[in-house]
């Protein structure tokens, strides 16, 4: 439309009008004139104010162009801090052993204390995974309950202050995600039915909310949850401290003993999960940056070109009076610099409000990505922009190096 527009309006001058060298910009003092403010400026900085307020719509469209390059930057590389949070949250702070081990079946409690004999193995708490039916109203999901000793210090659950939840030795604590889901509140009732053993619906109280990133979660403490099933001192597997110099002892004697199941890694599963990561999120991260890098550079490098040619002759009549390239280099970087400067608080505030809708996008009932964004996000967000604008600049510079002086000087009056 901006195109056919230029064209429409070429297209309607006159021969005669066409033909002539078009008229200076009639200037005039906005600040001063209107408000009676007296500003002491460079006479470069007067000149650069008043070739941009000259074109105010040319110069809000470069402002709001470079936004949109910081903004798109912002609103995606927050989800970088989100992904180290949450690994940090799951991984050292609530999930703190060093592997589990999951029984085929369930097994008595004492399996714990045979796990704790293991070679290598510092530390052993036991828990029961119960799948089962949970709902409030209408609204019914299938997961795990996990029951855990009330003493658990392997592992924790923490709220949105990170402040530790004890497990209570009745009660059910449920992460935020679901409870959102079952729209409940501590106090509230919700109706547990077992998946196995004698499958009976319970209504049991919600004692607690706690943070959960990954998955829907459910916590009770060991022995109210195996009353639940009524299924005596059963467990499902034990979580376990190790001695990483002994780790290769601990395995060879699990394979030796295979009714104890299997052996899961934490630092297997932190593998898995940032290759997961490496190969979705942070390759669209990566498109995203260089998206932002091609749009603050055209927008400069447009910016730019259109004001060196309606200035050029300015330029080359300033360079004719003594005046150094670089001093005449000036007025053009100058005005690059006031439109990347005005556009990084705004690209900002765009960004955060991106990022904050994001989140709704990336969460879903697998994980939920929590909303973390640093001043570095924001830091690494203009320094990215900044540099494609000054790229973009110095490469129009070039065209200042290489004005005809002679020919500017020869045109028609």
């Amino acid at each position: 439309l901006g195109a056919l527009r230029a064209v429409r309006a070429a297209a309607r001058l006159p021969p005669a009008v066409a033909m002539s060298p078009p008229a200076p910009p009639a200037y005039r003092n906005l600040l001063a004139g209107r408000f009676g403010l007296v500003i002491e400026l460079r006479k470069t900085w007067v000149m650069v104010s008043r070739h941009l307020l000259h074109w105010p719509w040319r110069t809000a469209g470069g402002v709001i162009g470079l936004a949109l390059s910081v903004a798109v930057l912002v609103g995606s590389l927050w989800s970088v801090g989100g992904v180290d949070y949450m690994i940090d949250y799951t991984f050292n702070r609530t999930e703190r052993q060093d592997a589990t081990i999951n029984f085929l079946g369930t097994r008595p409690a004492s399996a714990a204390q045979a796990v704790e004999r293991l070679p290598g193995v510092l530390a052993a708490e036991p828990f029961r995974a119960l799948g089962v039916e949970i709902g409030s109203g209408h609204v019914t999901r299938r997961i795990a309950i996990i029951g855990r000793p009330a003493a658990a210090s392997l592992t924790r659950l923490l709220d949105t202050n990170l402040t530790r939840v004890d497990i209570p030795e009745s009660g059910l604590l449920l992460t935020r995600s679901l409870a959102d889901i079952l729209r409940v509140g501590p106090g509230d009732i919700v109706n547990i039915r077992p998946l196995e053993g004698t499958r009976q619906s319970r209504p049991v109280h919600v004692s607690a909310l706690v943070e959960g990133y990954l998955g829907l979660g459910a916590y009770m403490e060991l022995g109210a949850l195996q009353d639940l099933v009524a299924e005596g001192d059963q467990i499902s597997g034990v979580n376990v401290s190790v001695d990483t110099l002994m780790q290769d002892a601990l395995f060879a004697r699990l394979k030796q003993t295979p009714s104890l199941g299997q052996i899961s890694m934490q630092t297997v599963a932190l593998q898995q999960f940032r290759a997961t990561m490496a190969q979705n999120l942070y390759v669209m991260i990566g498109v995203l940056v260089s998206l932002a890098g091609i749009i603050a550079f055209g927008v400069v490098y447009n910016f730019s070109r259109i004001s060196l040619s309606e200035q050029g002759r300015e330029m080359a009549s300033l360079r004719v009076l003594g005046f150094t390239r670089a001093e005449v280099s000036t007025l053009l970087l100058a005005e690059i610099a006031v439109l990347t400067l005005l556009a990084q608080p705004l690209g900002w505030a765009l960004g955060f409000l991106v990022a904050f809708g994001m989140v709704e996008g990336f969460s879903s009932e697998i994980f939920t990505m929590p909303f973390v964004i640093g001043p570095e996000v924001f830091a690494y967000s203009s320094l990215v922009v900044m540099t494609a604008a000054l790229v973009s600049g110095l490469i129009v510079r070039r065209r200042i190096d290489r004005l005809d002086m002679i020919a500017v000087l020869k045109t028609r009056e």
